[in-house]
Order: C-alpha cells, then structure tokens, then sequence
C-alpha cells in the first residue's frame, strides 16, 4: 500500500498572503487606532513569517503580552477577513497545485491535510476548493486541542483511519486502513518537525513561507508545486 501524503494547507497549497496580509493589516490598525496599542505596523516579511505559526505563538512573537481579550478580539478580526475573502473568491491556490494533486490521485496516493487552522476555517476551504476530490481529510488544530502538529501527527501515525474520525472535515468515504506509511509536505518547520515525529520523509516547499535555511533538514525540496510528484517518486520507490 502506497504511503499517505500528508500536506499542510497554507503556503503549500494555498497563496495564503492573499488572505492573511488584509486580515493582520486590518486587526493591527484597529489595535493602534482604536485601542492605543503603541506598535510598529508589520512589514510584508514579518506578516509572513507567521504563517505556519498557530495563534498563540503568532500573537508572542508580535505583541508578547497582549491582553488575552484583545488577543481574541485581534485573532477573530484576522480569521473573518480571511473567511470573507475566502467565500467571495479571493483565496487562491499556487499555479499548479490542482494538476499536481490529480496527478498523485492517479497514481493511487490517500492525502489528508495538516493544519494549524480552525474548523470554520477548514471548513470554507474544504467547501470552496472542492478538497473532497482529492483528500481524506482535513485536520486541524481545533479538534485535536489545538496541539502543536508534531503531536497531532503522532496521532495520525497510530491510527489514521481513526484519527480521521475526530475531525468534521472530511470525504464522505473516509481513509482506509491503520498501518500505513507517511511522507509529509509543507514549508515550514512545524512540518518537517511533524514527520520526525512521526519518523516520516519530508519534502520541503521552497516556494511557500520558510525562512532562509528553515527547510534545509528536508529529504527532498520542491521548488514548485509540480516539484512534488517528481519528490514524492523519489521517497516512494
């Protein structure tokens, strides 16, 4: 049985800036303009470096001890602007990324998305996108309690079948089997330390949010969405 590909969502296979810049622009003016929040506004490379990150580490590494209730009000601004531009069309995936997933398809790979997400927001990619055509499932941290995903994919790792189960978004058929392989794909770090947790290959996405040398511990580097069908050939022989 082929090994499951195990993708993360934002910059691997979503142009997340296009959704995420507006929102953390939008959630920092309201904090300077109405909450006297004295803070420089973020540079574009700032803004994503964050992607990858879950909420509370984003919100340390901008503001380290903001209150909390302003940290939600801040985070729930971020998520509606996103979900908006989502639902009006304005989310887009990377050129390629579509034939690249109907090509592993027909080779007969399972895939599952790994998020550092909630369920509405993978919900309304879910819905959008169509994912159902090529993907078992997507997990997020929401459902699994909002664990970093090294943790997250060790609970895939055991079970996938059943890790399937704990989360709303997902096919109507649903993963098969329990002892299965893995190889994950993303490009941040918080992925490549997911599959060495899960003891998996992982190929790192040049072309998404990473840091000069984040993805340098990479089994294989995909410099396009199309790079990952020649990747996944060569950990999967």
């Amino acid at each position: 049985m082929r090994p499951v590909l195990i993708f993360d969502y934002d910059g691997t296979i979503n142009e997340t800036m296009k959704i995420y810049m507006p929102g953390v622009r939008k959630a920092v003016d309201w904090l300077i303009e109405d909450c006297g929040i004295k803070v420089e506004r973020p540079a574009d490379e700032k803004i994503a470096s964050w992607l990858g990150m879950n909420m509370d580490d984003m919100w340390a590494d901008f503001l380290p001890g903001l209150d909390n209730e302003l940290k939600m009000k801040a985070a729930h601004m971020v998520g509606k602007v996103m979900l908006e531009k989502t639902i009006a069309h304005e989310a887009a995936w990377y050129d390629g990324m579509e034939e690249t997933l109907d090509g592993l398809k027909a080779r007969g790979y399972d895939m599952a998305v790994l998020s550092n997400c909630g369920i509405l927001y993978a919900q309304t990619q879910w819905e959008v996108f169509s994912m159902d055509r090529w993907f078992d499932a997507f997990f997020q941290c929401e459902s699994f309690d909002n664990a970093p995903k090294e943790e997250i994919m060790k609970t895939i790792a055991l079970d996938y079948e059943k890790a399937a189960e704990h989360t709303p978004v997902k096919s109507s058929g649903g993963p098969a089997g329990h002892d299965r392989d893995f190889i994950l794909i993303g490009d941040r770090d918080s992925d490549l330390y997911a599959a060495k947790g899960a003891a998996a290959p992982f190929i790192g996405c040049a072309y998404g949010y990473a840091a000069p040398g984040e993805l340098d511990e990479a089994d294989v580097s995909a410099g396009t969405p199309a790079d990952i069908l020649k990747a996944v050939a060569v950990l999967d022989r």
